[in-house]
Formats: structure tokens, sequence, C-alpha cells
């Protein structure tokens, strides 16, 4: 009763911790599975003076609980998070606000609901919110001070070749390049 108690508590909680679904997060479901089979073994043979085959065979168990039940239940909190995603947001206030913000920053977007539109889908759903909000801030990374960083350096090589006479000054490349690398970090 011991080794069950332990091991579905320490199963409960491995699969409540966030998700992983990785060799580090099989490594430390590993551990921690190891590591209730120690305790089980210890409880069991010291505390309650158990013979040393019954410990044994009840810390495997209670390490092969641990290891199922936190197995399971990640997948089962996988499922349930995607059931959630699949769910539109045509109440949520907040949530149309996000999306109108997000469509107002980036025309790609506008044009992704305007094809979910015409596809009978006028009510995107949170994970398509999700995708977008991440989208954004991949975009944003992308588009911020390294990328303004790397146009400078652009723009600076650029004017030196253009004063040696390779380039010439006037090119619409070169105007291109000025009126990027002089924007205003935002």
């Amino acid at each position: 009763m011991v080794a069950v108690g332990i091991s579905t508590v320490t199963a409960i909680t491995m699969a409540m911790l966030k998700s992983q679904r990785n060799t580090a997060g099989h490594v430390k479901t590993t551990v921690v599975a190891i590591g209730a089979g120690i305790l089980i073994f210890c409880t069991l043979h010291i505390t309650m003076e158990t013979s040393i085959l019954g410990s044994i065979v009840a810390a495997v168990i209670g390490l092969s609980i641990v290891i199922v039940g936190a197995t399971l239940g990640r997948n089962v909190k996988v499922v349930t998070k995607a059931l959630e995603n699949m769910k539109t947001f045509q109440d949520d206030e907040d949530a149309q606000h996000e999306l109108i913000r997000l469509c107002h920053e980036h025309p790609e977007l506008e044009e992704y609901r305007e094809l979910a539109a015409q596809n009978l889908r006028p009510h995107l759903t949170y994970g398509e919110l999700s995708a977008m909000r991440q989208w954004s801030k991949n975009k944003k990374f992308r588009s911020g001070p390294f990328e303004w960083l790397i146009k400078t350096l652009i723009l600076i090589l650029s004017i030196a070749i253009s004063h040696t006479g390779n380039i010439v000054a006037n090119h619409p490349l070169h105007a291109e390049l000025v009126k990027t690398a002089l924007m205003p970090l935002r």
C-alpha cells in the first residue's frame, strides 16, 4: 500500500509538470522514478522491516507505476490541451482584440484570417491564435536590433564601397539600405 501511494503521488506530480516529450523529459522521469523506487525500498525494508525480496519487488512495481503514470498523464495533458486549442474564441473579447491587434500589425495574418473566412470558417481557434502569437514573436525577434545591426554594417560597407567608385551612391539598393538602416529601433 505504501509503495502504491508513493508511486501514485510521484506519477501525478510528474504528469502535472510541464510536458516534455523529449530525451531530457524522459531522463528526468526516469531519475525521479528511480528515486521513488529507492524511497519505496528504504521505507519498506528499513522502516517497516519487510524482507529484501519483497522490498525490491515493491520498488520495481513503484518504479513502473511512476514511469507509466507520468507518461500517460503527460499524454492526456497534451490531448486535453489540443482539444482546448480547437475551440473557437468567438465569445472571448480579449482574444478578439488580440487577433485584431495582430492582424493590424501583420498583414500576412489578416490575409490568413480572410482566407479562413472565405473557406466557411469565420471564427478562428485558440490554437490558431496561439500560432499567430508565436509567429509574431518570432518575426519581431528576426526584425529586432540584430537585424538592424546587420543592416547598419551593410550600409557602412556599401558607403565605403561607393566612395571607392565600385558602387554608385544613388543605386536603388544603396538607397534601400540607407532607408532601412537608419530606421529607429522599435
